[in-house]
């Protein structure tokens, strides 16, 4: 009897370890793919820690996730014939992920255990972040009145040349963390930076994080929000300014990020669009996080009378407008005169087509009874303004709003 009991033990041990050696993968397990001699990822969720891996590029150490992203922006997804799937991202020779009963086979998934270990050809980084061999993701504090760059350095004084036929460019696919920085050599009172790239259409920011400093190595951010066909102006509170760096936030397939001339000024100043009209109030609709119900106070035209969140100002709280069609503006103005503390500490401005889908304009500081947030012309039918700062003794109050073409 006992013979009896351990032979089957034994013989169960036997095939459970002979199981782990025979792998039999499927063409499930694919999350990536080599087509016409180039990888591409394939990953649905990077499962098993796959997404806080990291490999090495021309452009410095990045995330998994990221350079799959960088991948298809710049390199497209390839041809849907002859594709040969492989496990984790080993066609790229990126990292495997963590898990156990995958460990014995991360390659070729399409062709049973004969796939085990076979690799596919490397990514192709070069063709997607260029050939930097001694990248710059934060460039070094530009000499006095002079500039720097993440990516063709060399070329940085090209943005302030005043000749708008040259051009810095990053001579590379727009990414998050590209970096454009400028020495005013002494600090000025500013409130406004204009990128200039009308010569490179197309070549304008997709997101972008402007900070500033008055000492080179203490930044903080002025403004964030996304780049504007042409000419990208970046409105802030008027601050003083020695340092600016602008940091290239979004992400552009088959464009570069170009500047071909930067101008800065106070935030009273507006070359881009000087006056404008307030659009009609007479058939907005309005609605809030708080106090819904007296959203129409802030276009009753009565100074003394508001909508208020009637709690202190905190990140979430909004105030919508739905301009009851699609309307043109560059300009929004918040008045509360009679709460002059009541000005949103920080705010974004986004706006949609729908009221689903919002796209973020600017983010900003507010600083006085009187906010006027100005913008890059904008075409839609609903605004949100959103708090996005904090103040333990005053509510966020509009006695009157208005929007600018």
């Amino acid at each position: 009897m006992l013979m009896k009991t351990i032979l089957p033990l034994a013989l169960l041990l036997f095939t459970a370890a002979n199981a782990t050696a025979q792998w039999n993968p499927s063409p499930g397990w694919k999350d990536s793919y080599a087509v016409d001699g180039k990888c591409y990822c394939d990953s649905n969720g990077y499962d098993h820690n796959l997404d806080s891996k990291s490999a090495d590029t021309p452009i410095g150490r990045l995330n998994v996730v990221q350079i799959c992203t960088d991948i298809k922006n710049a390199l497209g997804s390839g041809s849907q014939d002859g594709r040969i799937p492989y496990n984790d991202i080993q066609c790229g020779h990126g990292p495997a992920n963590d898990a156990a009963d995958e460990a014995g086979c991360p390659g070729r998934v399409d062709i049973g255990n004969q796939g085990c270990n076979i690799k596919g050809p490397k990514w192709d980084l070069e063709a997607v972040y260029g050939d930097n061999t001694n990248p710059q993701e934060n460039p070094p504090v530009p000499e006095t009145g002079s500039t720097s760059a993440s990516n063709n350095s060399g070329d940085s004084r090209f943005a302030v040349d005043n000749n708008t036929n040259t051009r810095w460019t990053t001579r590379q696919n727009q990414r998050p963390g590209q970096v454009f920085q400028l020495d005013l050599g002494e600090a000025q009172t500013i409130g406004k930076v204009i990128l200039d790239s009308r010569n490179s259409p197309g070549d304008h920011p997709a997101g972008y994080s402007l900070s500033t400093s008055t000492n080179g190595s203490d930044y903080s951010v002025a403004a964030t929000g996304a780049g504007s066909e042409g000419m990208t102006q970046i409105n802030f509170s008027d601050r003083s300014v020695r340092y600016i760096r602008i940091t290239q936030t979004g992400t552009k397939s088959n464009r570069w990020w170009s500047i071909h001339d930067i101008n800065v000024g106070e935030a009273t100043a507006n070359p881009i669009d000087n006056g404008g009209s307030n659009l009609d109030r007479s058939n907005w609709v309005m609605y809030a996080s708080n106090s819904n119900g007296d959203t129409s106070k802030a276009t009753d035209g009565a100074a003394s009378s508001r909508w208020a969140t009637r709690e202190t100002q905190r990140d979430g709280q909004w105030f919508e407008i739905d301009l009851s069609k699609s309307e043109s503006f560059n300009k929004i103005v918040l008045e509360s005169q009679d709460n002059p503390n009541d000005y949103p500490r920080q705010y974004t401005v986004l706006v949609s087509d729908d009221g689903s889908d919002w796209r973020t304009v600017l983010t900003g500081t507010g600083s006085s009874a009187d906010t006027t947030i100005s913008f890059a012309r904008q075409t839609a039918q609903y605004i949100r303004i959103e708090q996005s700062g904090s103040d333990n003794r005053h509510w966020w109050s509009i006695h009157e709003v208005n929007v600018y073409r």
